[in-house]
């Protein structure tokens, strides 16, 4: 301080006060003028951002405009299927010319024919479709996604377009290769194969499970798959079951001579997990309270290593990670 004196004494710095405060009566509105400051922001927001963006996911809107600049571009016929779409938007936005179609059947039948079309559709139709897609021999290419629910869908691919179905990346005629091959049959069901995981796994950061299952024949719907990593008791991951596929293509749709490819991205927590070698524990839940049982090994061990976890025979590792 002293320091300062001298230097204002001099001239080279201006007198200021010690402390800059703000009158008592500003400083007592401070905070509310803070307040309502954070309102009109979060308002904006509200008003130009948020409900903007979940009025067009939810409008058919963009879906049917996408159509309209397809046709002027004759890349597809003014015509639109429509499969038990359901939505007013249709009337205000859509083309004049559209076809309801009842089942998926007439859809197929619709779709396959020589010349081109298109349809819109419910995006859990379209799993369905696609397993008839597939047998038959008829193409199928999804052109609009971004609705939360509605998909546009064609049977040509029109130039500047990308096909956006997920199910081609799960479903294939042969087996993908993945890093470690293994052999486990849950009852006449499916065989896990082959098996990859994010290595070595690091706490607090993402990993990615991916599992090469072997189609028998089709699982009953709603059928889960466990996939976790064990330490002895004192160190557990990923205890919980999980979509197979993530939803994307149901197991009920699956058909003999399918190889899945089941992809499970998780967090590794940071602190709940200790280091070291994990084992790779796979179970397939049947019910809340059922799972399935492990036919192949038919004894406690089999091939690649596999070893039968527990005496219902509903577990087995076929494998192990390592965790830092």
């Amino acid at each position: 301080l002293d320091h300062h004196r001298r230097l204002v004494e001099a001239g080279q710095l201006p007198p200021h006060p010690r402390n800059h405060r703000l009158p008592a009566g500003p400083r007592a509105h401070a905070p509310a003028g803070l307040l309502a400051a954070a309102a009109l922001l979060g308002a904006h927001r509200y008003a130009h951002e948020l409900v903007p963006g979940v009025c067009d996911q939810l409008s058919p809107r963009r879906i049917l405009d996408h159509h309209r600049r397809l046709v002027e571009a004759g890349e597809l016929p003014p015509q639109l299927g429509n499969h038990r779409v359901r939505d007013e938007g249709l009337a205000l936005y859509g083309p004049g010319d559209v076809v309801a179609i009842g089942s998926r059947r007439e859809l197929s039948t619709y779709l396959a024919e020589d010349e081109a079309r298109a349809a819109i559709i419910r995006d859990r139709d379209l799993p369905g479709l696609f397993q008839d897609h597939r047998q038959n021999g008829w193409p199928l290419f999804l052109l609009d996604d971004h609705h939360h629910h509605l998909r546009l869908i064609a049977n040509r691919l029109p130039a500047g377009e990308v096909d956006l179905d997920p199910i081609p990346s799960v479903v294939f005629d042969e087996p993908p290769a993945l890093a470690h091959q293994t052999r486990l049959r849950f009852e006449g069901y499916v065989e896990i194969i082959g098996w990859e995981v994010t290595d070595p796994i690091v706490r607090g950061r993402e990993v990615e499970l991916q599992l090469s299952i072997r189609v028998l024949r089709p699982l009953p719907g709603g059928t889960k798959i466990y996939a976790r990593l064990l330490k002895g008791r004192s160190s557990r991951l990923n205890g919980e079951p999980h979509e197979l596929t993530g939803g994307i293509y149901p197991p009920n749709l699956w058909r003999e001579g399918d190889y899945i490819l089941h992809r499970f991205t998780f967090q590794a927590p940071l602190l709940e997990i200790q280091p070291g070698e994990h084992e790779l524990i796979i179970g397939l839940r049947r019910g809340e309270k059922e799972n399935f049982e492990i036919s192949i090994p038919e004894d406690k061990t089999g091939e690649f290593g596999v070893l039968v976890r527990d005496k219902k025979r509903n577990f087995a590792r076929i494998g192990h990670v390592q965790v830092w």
